[in-house]
């Protein structure tokens, strides 16, 4: 007859913290409560163990008519067990007991797939020795993709007690596991260079505001006159060169250098105009997710999602001040640090990189030219011993389990992953997949969605 019941939760000493890199410990405790309906006290030999793992996973939808087809893609990063409490323990009913863990992200991705599952595609290059991605999870609700992907890292426990008749909680339950958030390694020092590209704009302007005012056509016929001739006002030509860096990293600004070269060979002008930026320069940072599937008789199936991700604006002291000699014929513009997005990654089934968007406009002789150039970045994790305020770079809105819903809110969403087998030697890919067959949708509203 059974004696009763033993729980068990993992809990984290800081659950929302960022852990950057494989530096620093992550640290908690499981949480063990003896429940029975008799007073009779539980005396017997307990053995506890966490095991710590990691995993990218995708799902891409295909619709054909009213049919739709399902393709995963599961991709075990690290799995490690280990042993935090082995001995005998006394409880009495209701009693709970502490028993403290720490463990420490590994280095690198520490398992490797089997290539005979996946289409060689140098966009999804992940080995043995690559670096751990970041915590990620998106649903993507586009008009012609649907997908959905996350990245994790996720501590659970095992309970045993030999010899005693008691029920135990079920090792499969990730109602009593822990998510780890994470971003990857520091960058170092030596390494953290903005690399900038000049991006260059051409502006030609010609009008009567760049001629002396005495000079200006007035009356009726003068302005038909100048209105039906081509090169009846003068013009000026300058180019506006931006110089934007193409490495971005978590928990710092951005830093723009937008430098007006006039070109007096084309120009022919008698006066120069004053040339300001008429508002701030708006920086846009937009991300391409693409996800796929272990491969079908044919091919890997393939979903990819843009997204805006985060609107900032450069500013400068002297932003309204014109360019020219007192300033070189330059503006330095500065935005607020980087927060709320994951560094760049790729995994065998996962692929998050970036564009930058940078947008201003140059008032000159009365005529606003609209400068817009993109540019493809890298976003990098918080150079190392810079990070802030321990959350390098990420900020509360990117730690924990929540999907992350890009589309119509309306959409059909995916309830929560079941556990498919252990990622050990004892389970094939194949097995993996057919665990994770049995999966079915569910309907509902597009919304914070646990894992």
């Amino acid at each position: 007859m059974s004696v009763g019941s033993l729980t068990a939760k993992v809990v984290l000493d800081n659950p929302k913290h960022i852990y950057c890199g494989n530096e620093e410990a992550v640290t908690g405790h499981v949480l063990v409560r003896y429940h029975s309906m008799s007073s009779a006290e539980l005396f017997g030999p307990l053995a506890v163990s966490v095991t710590f793992r990691g995993r990218a996973k995708s799902k891409i939808y295909k619709n054909n008519g009213n049919n739709r087809t399902i393709y995963r893609g599961r991709a075990p990063l690290f799995s490690f067990s280990k042993s935090i409490f082995d001995g005998p323990i006394k409880m009495v009913p209701n009693e709970a007991k502490e028993i403290p863990f720490a463990l420490s992200f590994p280095g690198a991705i520490q398992q490797v797939l089997s290539q005979g599952n996946w289409d060689a595609d140098g966009r999804f290059s992940i080995d043995v020795g690559d670096p751990l991605p970041p915590t990620f999870n998106i649903v993507y609700h586009g008009f012609a993709h649907r997908f959905d992907a996350f990245t994790e890292y996720r501590i659970c426990t095992t309970l045993s007690m030999r010899g005693i008749d008691i029920k135990l909680p079920n090792a499969d339950d990730e109602s009593n596991s822990a998510l780890v958030p994470y971003e990857q390694q520091p960058t170092p020092k030596s390494q953290a260079l903005p690399l900038p590209k000049t991006l260059n704009h051409n502006v030609r302007l010609q009008n009567a505001l760049l001629m002396p005012e005495t000079s200006r056509p007035t009356g009726f016929k003068a302005k038909t006159k100048a209105l039906l001739s081509s090169d009846y006002y003068p013009e000026y030509h300058f180019d506006v060169l931006t110089l934007c860096p193409q490495k971005l990293f978590l928990g710092q600004p951005i830093t723009l250098e937008i430098r007006v070269q006039p070109n007096d060979a084309r120009s022919t002008a008698p006066v120069q105009p004053d040339i300001t930026l008429s508002a701030g320069v708006l920086v846009s940072i937009q991300a391409q997710t693409v996800a796929r599937a272990e491969r079908g008789i044919f091919s890997s199936p393939e979903s990819s999602g843009n997204e805006t991700v985060l609107t900032l604006t450069a500013s400068s002291p002297d932003l309204q001040e014109p360019f020219g000699k007192a300033n070189d014929w330059t503006k330095v513009v500065v935005t607020k640090p980087i927060f709320g997005v994951p560094s760049g990654f790729s995994t065998y089934n996962i692929l998050r990189r970036y564009t930058v968007k940078v947008s201003f406009s140059i008032l000159a002789a009365g005529k606003s030219t609209k400068v817009e150039k993109e540019l493809s970045i890298m976003i990098l994790p918080p150079v190392d011993g810079e990070a802030a305020n321990g959350d390098h770079g990420r900020g509360g809105s990117m730690a924990g389990p929540s999907r992350h819903v890009v589309g119509d809110d309306d959409a059909e969403v995916l309830p929560g992953y079941e556990r498919p087998p252990e990622y050990g030697d004892g389970h094939s890919i194949d097995e993996v997949g057919s665990a994770a067959g049995k999966m079915d949708l569910g309907k509902g509203k597009a919304s914070a969605v646990a894992v």
